[in-house]
């Protein structure tokens, strides 16, 4: 794999169809909500990678693969420090 900056939010890493927007990086150490526990997220990766979940990697470089439907509750719950959603993988 040919890892590498894209921008400030992304790294790059091939997905099936050929783009590069695979991990996606968490400013501000945000916290999610997750099964009543407070999850740090740092990157998470694109949810069309894997159809069973996806990887999270915390501030403290723990990285933990979360299970459908936990990981997309995990990352449709990331806000922005004004409250705003937070999923560049959107974009």
């Amino acid at each position: 794999m040919n890892a590498g900056l894209l921008d400030r939010d992304t790294l790059e890493a091939p997905l099936s169809d050929g783009s590069f927007d695979s991990y996606f990086f968490v400013p501000n150490f945000v916290t999610a909500d997750h099964a009543g526990a407070r999850i740090e997220v740092r990157l998470y990766e694109h949810p069309d990678l894997y159809e069973d979940g996806g990887n999270i990697l915390t501030p403290y470089g723990d990285v933990k693969f979360y299970p459908e439907p936990a990981f997309s509750s995990i990352i449709y719950s990331l806000t922005n420090p004004d409250g705003t959603p937070y999923q560049p993988h959107e974009d």
